[in-house]
């Protein structure tokens, strides 16, 4: 057995498990937003569902179209509003933020809790120690109604990373380190644990920033272990030394597409976003704010803020980050995903060249099909805005 296992079998009932079993999960929280929510909602109708297994239990944002940008969306959050208002389900739809930052602040899951959600990211709990699957709306309008979640057991890998960080490195580049090493297909469909004296030396914001991007390896789960931990047994260990991790950067258009930054320094910006559910914390913003302080941002450049919840934006006007990102030329949005899925709030027209701390960068994915992103971390994109160009600190 191992961690991730102990924690299935408690749900599943169970006192042991092997990898390969087909086991019923008891959830202890679903999870949506204004961009898959209507899809599970139609299809939770559809199938004549009549109630939810625990209204305390689901909850839904609008953090993908806030405020509504298409009479479309505003058609959607009408929608979800009138379900929420009829099955008693919490609905946060005032600017509360992104739906895996408002779940942890409101409400503070367990480790190991069983966390699903219809949304690509909700491997981002596994900073926490819950148990996240990213499952379809067709799969969460069953799980609203029943409470439960069918899985067969994966395996599990271990990656463990000690040592020291060299000078720049932060959390994003160990995340993006990962994902150069083991791509798309390495882990695909396992449970990753990952661990080691790096880790255990992380704030929980970096932790999240982590845990957020192994969905990019399309691994099915995402766990973060503690020092309290006893990992176990596993199928596969990977050793790392942290000295070996650099500033680096994936380059369009794949988030595994990692390389040194130093191989791409120089390359001219037309927009910068910093934040999301990847980097909108506020520890993302302080370091933002100390590169911009007393500073302007290139007079050809957009550089776009989007904190990840209204919390860490109060924080950010408390401690003056605001005023500091505002008067070096950034612009700081609403609270939630901002153009990161290429909805509203900053999309990238034909040609356009982009560089932002958020988690893909698949093409067309925030605008143009013919624009390009970069994904690095916030000091990195902060230095960039100023520069107008990919530059180093």
């Amino acid at each position: 057995m191992n961690i991730i296992k102990e924690y299935l079998s408690r749900a599943a009932g169970l006192t042991s498990l092997s990898v390969g079993d087909k086991i019923r999960l008891e959830v202890s929280y679903a999870i949506t937003h204004d961009g898959k929510g209507p899809l599970a909602i139609k299809s939770f109708r559809n199938k004549g569902y009549d109630k939810v297994f625990n209204r305390s239990r689901i909850i839904i944002t609008y953090d993908h179209y806030l405020p509504a940008p298409t009479i479309e969306a505003r058609e959607r959050h009408n929608q979800i509003k009138s379900f929420s208002k009829e099955f008693g389900i919490q609905l946060f739809d005032q600017g509360e933020g992104i739906i895996h930052q408002v779940l942890l602040e409101e409400f503070q899951p367990s480790r190991g809790d069983i966390i699903v959600g219809a949304d690509g990211h909700v491997c981002t709990a596994g900073a926490y120690g819950a148990i996240p699957y990213t499952v379809s709306p067709e799969q969460l309008a069953d799980i609203m109604y029943t409470g439960e979640y069918s899985i067969t057991v994966p395996e599990t890998v271990y990656i463990n990373i000690e040592g020291d960080l060299n000078k720049g490195v932060l959390a994003k580049n160990i995340a993006l380190f990962i994902l150069g090493k083991f791509g798309k297909e390495k882990l695909a469909d396992k449970a990753v644990i990952i661990g080691g004296n790096i880790i255990d030396k992380l704030s929980l914001a970096e932790k999240m920033t982590i845990s957020n991007m192994v969905s990019e390896m399309n691994a099915v789960i995402s766990y973060i272990s503690n020092k309290k931990d006893e990992v176990g047994n596993v199928e596969k260990r990977y050793e790392f030394h942290a000295d070996n991790i650099p500033v680096n950067i994936a380059c369009p258009s794949e988030p595994v597409n990692v390389m040194p930054i130093c191989e791409v320094e120089g390359i001219k910006l037309d927009q910068v976003i910093i934040g999301g559910c990847t980097n909108g914390r506020l520890i993302d913003m302080q370091i933002t704010a100390e590169i911009l302080k007393g500073k302007k941002i290139d007079e050809d450049l957009t550089l776009v803020v989007v904190p990840a919840s209204r919390n860490i934006a109060n924080l950010m006007d408390k401690k003056g980050i605001s005023e500091i990102i505002r008067n070096a030329g950034g612009i700081i949005v609403n609270p939630g995903c901002g153009p990161c899925f290429g909805g509203h709030l900053g999309l990238l027209s034909k040609e356009d060249i982009a560089l932002s701390t958020t988690n893909r960068n698949f093409k067309g994915r925030i605008g143009d099909e013919s624009s390009k992103v970069y994904l690095a971390s916030p000091a990195i994109a902060a230095q960039s805005a100023i520069k107008g160009e990919i530059s180093t600190i």
